[in-house]
């Protein structure tokens, strides 16, 4: 027709059939002037066959237009019949609009779908294909559906919407292609178009629709133009077999890309995306530049090779089954991972806020770019190598781990973390690294160290081969690490930290210094590298079981040498520690061996195991420094067998010395020499030849813990103290020590010290404080000021024993002299500390010359027991045996409660007892008694002194203690006893109590002698007896019983006459008083009736009435009357 056409419905379906369906007819509408317009359906679908037929086909339509008029069609439907059971569906018919001078809008859905097959194996009829000749309009959403079977869809002109990015377009071409081959929406962006299957998808032009989405295909989707979309779907392609192409730029708005195939996906041109890009393909993926937030990239069974820079506001996921290969840079603001097989990236790889990943998990990962994440950790993780060329800066961690070689040229760099790089067969480096925490370099091959460390924290090179240090290591804080099997130190390495260099084999053998040789060593070139500061150098293992061999060698920091679980360390070259830096040697606890010195500046010598001396060693911890510093060996210290050696300890004014272990008892030493310490002590046993001690801080002790067995010791006149606390010490020279501090020996009682050839301590120490036992050989043992620290013997064998200062402590003192050894007090015992006792069980002469105070006795055999006149000697009581007198000179001046003595061949015994004013103390002659069988005996008790038959001037008659006699005084010769108050008999065992010959004295001047007839005092006199007793106050003054050979009678002195009556063997023997009777009579009369002679006086003697009128009660005489005459 040459004017309009319009339809609402124009329907031509195929008939009812009973055999083969009835095919649709065609309906082709042309227009070469005027429009086509249909509002309703076109429907020219074939019928459904029966009996066993193919089904009907249907109608193919045909809508054309002239000129510049339009075609508006509703639905379209020209689908084929349905086949029965073995018949075909039938072939859908063709649908062709063509509007040659303007658009084509479409209102309804277009239905090509082939007939459905019959039921018994037979085949859909084909779809129909679709074509749209000219420009189309989307006048509603609508669905193009050509069924399962072929039926191609193709838009030969542009296509648009009619309202922006609403119309959507379905399409449904089961294995036909769709076909944009012009661009689409160019006026009016459509809605989203959906692909739900196809066999190939080509758009050749531009796109700009709100989305697309593809979720089946059978061949290749390939985009020729640029993309765009704005809605919310974005572009999601989601087939299993179909190869994605992608041949221009695709941007999109808010929304998301997402693209998966099980095929390949292919980019040639450069992407935008304003939203996400999600590619999944299981073959490979291959793109140009790509912008986008954030993307995710997965080719899952093939290599990614990224040819543009990838570009993403937000994080990038890059994984590969195959190889990653990019030409060009990453950046992302988030983090980045990719992972594939192996990789190849030449760009930069850039997170500025996030995390840098890239794992290669079987091959190799190359980067000849720059990496860095600016807001996280950088790791790189390849089952064999990793080379690196640019930098890597990491804000936190770096961790770059390869099973092969690692290998990198440029700087790394973590702003507040750690750098770990682990290349299992060796690590490279070439760039400066730093971190703010730890730098560690592991590897079971070799580490080669090309660029400088710069750690604020600690830094570790571990490998189990070879390490080459090429490059400086400085900054690090806090420990320096580094394991290999050999090292090799061509470069400087400093730190205010530690540094471990250690093997990494416990067993192998360590050289240092000089010429240094060994399995690991370090020359003292290597050593001169590590720069003065480190708080601490260690070389070998903390498990280590090394053979280490020390060269001469300067170390400029604190250093400790160590094998502590076996093995061993020799010394044979000067070890120099510079400035005030230490040096430990931890060895096994087996063998140090010193074949050279030791020297340091004040730094503290240290050495835990046991040390051979291979030659003379000094110690020497003060070079250059008075204060010096401390020298320790824990183990045993000999010499080495064969030899003895000696070994020179000087730590200075300032440093103690401790020898933990035993000395020179396996093979000893020949000098120890102490040449200055701040205190020395030697805790074990210790045999040396010789001894010296040159010098060693005032107050300070040098101190020999162990058994001591010295055959020379020597001291100098300084102000150390010395102390020998052993169970068992020997000394063999004759010693005089001459330290002025103490000298101690013991600190418990079982300790014992022999000085064979004697001892002198009275030119230098202030005192000896002593303890236990003391012993020379048959000499001389001199003793200034002496504190007894506890229970004391002294045995010099026969040789003297000397006091020349003060003894003091609350301890028992014994001492043993022998026969012929004499013992002296010179100083005063008991001055600040009285003893315990005193027993002196040998002696030749016992002399004291001050004062002595025992709190308990004093125990004495000698040959003689002298004292100094006013020597007062002070104890509960005096037990005394000698042989030539006790105190027999001036007498022993002592303050005791007790006293019993012997004495055998010569002298006097003659003690004077409680000289002191106001002292009123009984002296107590025990069972024992005092016997002097070849002289006399002499005891005064009390302050006074009786000489010439009258009290010395001074003598105080008014204070003084009793003498109480239990055993016998036996005298030789004259028994003297003069006593301030009474004598008094307390024996039981009815023996006499005084024995003497020649003239004797019992005189008690303030007091009695005797009691009455109960207790009187026996004697046995072969000689005169003088008696004397103050005592007024008792009818009897005096009362003894026994003999008196010569007299039979008791005399008195004429200026001492007892007042009260004398008793001899209970007979008046004397006695003074008044009774008003003429004395003349009286005298007559007792003369004449008694049978005892008066007392010899000068004056007549008188009794009181009541005397008398005692004595005719008591029938004491038988009374003659005519006497009693009253004149």
């Amino acid at each position: 027709t040459v004017g309009n056409i319009s339809f609402a419905t124009i329907t031509t379906n195929g008939g009812t059939s009973t055999g083969i369906g009835r095919a649709g007819g065609a309906i082709t509408l042309h227009s070469t002037e005027g429009t086509i317009a249909v509002t309703g359906t076109i429907s020219t679908i074939g019928s459904a066959a029966a009996t066993n037929n193919v089904g009907g086909a249907g109608g193919n339509v045909t809508l054309t237009t002239d000129g510049t008029d339009t075609i508006t069609a509703a639905a379209i439907t020209t689908s084929g019949g349905a086949g029965y059971l073995a018949g075909n569906g039938g072939v859908a018919g063709a649908i062709s609009i063509t509007s040659t001078g303007t658009t084509t809008t479409l209102n309804g859905d277009i239905t090509t779908v082939g007939g459905t097959a019959g039921a018994s194996g037979a085949d859909q009829g084909v779809g129909g294909s679709v074509t749209f000749n000219s420009a189309t309009v989307l006048g509603d959403g609508i669905t193009i559906d050509t069924g399962a079977t072929a039926g191609t869809v193709t838009f030969a002109s542009t296509l648009n919407g009619t309202t922006s990015v609403t119309e959507t377009l379905g399409i449904t071409a089961g294995t036909g292609d769709i076909d944009f081959d012009a661009a689409i929406g160019t006026t009016t962006a459509p809605g989203t178009i959906t692909i739900t299957s196809a066999a190939n998808v080509t758009a050749d032009s531009t796109i700009n629709v709100k989305g697309i989405a593809q979720s089946a295909g059978t061949g290749t989707t390939t985009f020729q133009g640029a993309i765009t979309t704005s809605g919310t779907t974005g572009i999601v392609i989601v087939i299993d077999t179909v190869d994605i192409v992608i041949n221009d730029t695709i941007t999109i708005a808010g929304s998301a890309i997402y693209l998966y195939s099980d095929n390949s996906i292919t980019i040639t041109e450069d992407l935008t995306v304003n939203g996400n890009f999600l590619l999944y393909s299981y073959g490979s993926l291959a793109t140009e530049a790509i912008t986008v937030n954030s993307m995710i990239m997965y080719a899952l069974d093939g290599d990614a090779t990224i040819a543009g820079d990838l570009t993403m506001t937000g994080s990038l996921v890059l994984l590969s089954l195959g190889n990653i290969n990019t030409a060009s840079n990453i950046t992302a603001t988030s983090y980045i991972q990719i992972a594939s097989l192996e990789t190849v990236l030449t760009g930069n790889i850039i997170s500025s806020g996030s995390n840098v990943g890239i794992s290669a998990n079987d091959g190799s990962i190359t980067t000849t770019g720059n990496i860095t994440a600016g807001g996280g950790y950088a790791y790189a993780d390849a089952t064999e190598n990793i080379s690196m060329t640019g930098d890597i800066l990491a804000d936190e961690e770096i961790d770059l781990i390869a099973e092969g070689t690692l290998t990198t040229t440029g700087t790394i760099t973590s702003n507040t973390d750690y750098v770990y790089l682990d290349g299992t067969t060796s690590v490279t480096t070439s760039g400066e690294i730093s971190a703010r925490y730890e730098v560690d370099l592991l590897s079971e091959g070799t580490i080669t160290l090309g660029g400088a460390i710069t750690s604020a924290s600690t830094f570790g090179l571990y490998t189990t081969g070879a390490i080459a240090i090429n490059a400086e290591i400085s900054g690090v804080t806090s420990g320096i690490d580094i394991t290999s099997e050999t090292i090799d130190i061509a470069a400087n390495i400093s730190g205010a930290t530690t540094i471990e260099l250690e093997p990494y084999s416990t067993t192998s053998s360590i050289g240092i210094g000089a010429d240094a040789t060994g399995d690991y060593n370090l020359t003292a070139t290597e050593i001169a590298r590590l720069q003065n500061g480190f708080t601490g150098i260690t070389i070998g293992k903390s498990s280590g079981k090394h053979a280490i061999t020390v060269n001469a060698i300067t170390f400029n920091d604190p250093t400790t040498i160590r094998t502590p679980s076996g093995g061993s360390i020799t010394v044979d070259g000067q070890i120099t520690m510079s400035g005030a830096d230490a040096l430990v040697i931890d060895g096994s606890g087996a063998t140090t061996t010193l074949n050279a010195d030791i020297v340091t500046a004040g730094g503290t010598i240290t050495i835990s195991d046991a040390v051979l001396l291979g030659t003379d060693i000094t110690l020497n911890a003060a070079n250059g420094v008075a204060a010096g510093a401390n020298i320790s060996i824990a183990g045993t210290t000999n010499s080495v067998f064969g030899e003895t050696n000696d070994l020179t300890l000087n730590a200075g004014t300032g440093g103690t010395i401790t020898l933990t272990g035993a000395v020179g008892t396996t093979t000893t030493l020949d000098v120890l020499t102490i040449a200055n310490s701040n205190g020395a002590t030697c805790a074990g046993a210790l045999t040396a030849a010789t001894v010296a001690i040159t010098d060693t801080t005032d107050d300070t002790t040098v101190a020999f813990q162990g058994n001591t067995t010295i055959t020379t010791l020597t001291t100098e006149a300084q102000g150390y103290n010395l102390s020998f606390t052993g169970t068992t010490n020997t000394i063999t020279n004759a010693v005089d020590f001459l330290n002025t501090g103490t000298v101690i020996i013991g600190n418990v009682v079982e300790d014992a010290i022999t000085f064979t050839t004697g001892v002198d301590f009275t030119n230098g120490p202030s005192s000896a404080i002593i303890m236990g036992t003391i012993n020379t050989t048959d000499t001389n043992m001199t003793f200034g000021t002496v504190t007894l620290a506890g229970n004391t013997t002294i045995d010099t064998g026969i040789g003297d024993a000397t006091f020349n200062g003060t003894v003091n402590g609350a301890y028992t003192l014994t001492i043993d002299a022998g026969a012929t050894g004499d013992i002296t007090f010179s100083g005063i015992v008991g001055a600040t500390s009285t003893l315990a006792s005193l027993t002196i069980t040998d002696a030749n002469d016992v002399t004291i010359n001050e004062n002595m105070t025992i709190t308990g006795a004093i125990t004495a055999t000698a040959d003689s027991i002298v004292a100094d006149a006013d020597a007062l000697i002070i104890a509960s009581g005096m037990v005394l045996v000698a042989d030539t007198g006790i105190g027999s000179a001036s007498g022993l001046k002592t303050r005791i409660a007790s006293f019993t003595a012997t004495n055998s061949t010569s002298g006097a015994i003659w003690i004077r007892n409680n000289t002191t004013a106001g002292v009123s103390a009984s002296l107590t002659i025990p069972a024992d008694g005092v016997t002097n069988a070849s002289s006399a005996i002499r005891i005064e008790q009390g302050n006074l002194t009786f000489n010439d038959e009258a009290l010395a001037a001074g003598s105080d008659t008014t204070t003084g203690g009793d003498l109480i006699i239990i055993g016998t005084i036996d005298a030789a010769t004259t028994v003297k006893l003069h006593v301030m108050g009474s004598i008094l008999d307390r024996s039981t065992s009815g023996s006499y109590d005084v024995i003497g010959v020649g003239t004797c004295e019992m005189l008690a001047f303030n007091g009695n002698i005797g009691e009455e007839k109960k207790y009187p005092v026996e004697v046995n006199i072969d000689g005169d007896l003088y008696v004397y007793a103050s005592q007024e106050s008792s009818t009897i003054g005096v009362a003894i019983n026994g003999t008196v050979q010569d007299s039979e009678e008791l005399s008195e002195y004429n200026n001492y006459i007892s007042t009260s009556l004398v008793l001899f063997n209970n007979a008046i023997n004397g006695g003074e008083s008044s009774l008003n009777i003429r004395r003349p009579w009286l005298a007559q009369w007792l003369k004449d009736t008694s049978p005892i002679t008066l007392l010899k006086s000068n004056d007549p003697t008188l009794f009181d009435a009541n005397v008398v009128q005692s004595m005719i009660d008591n029938s004491w005489f038988e009374p003659i009357p005519s006497f009693w005459i009253n004149t």
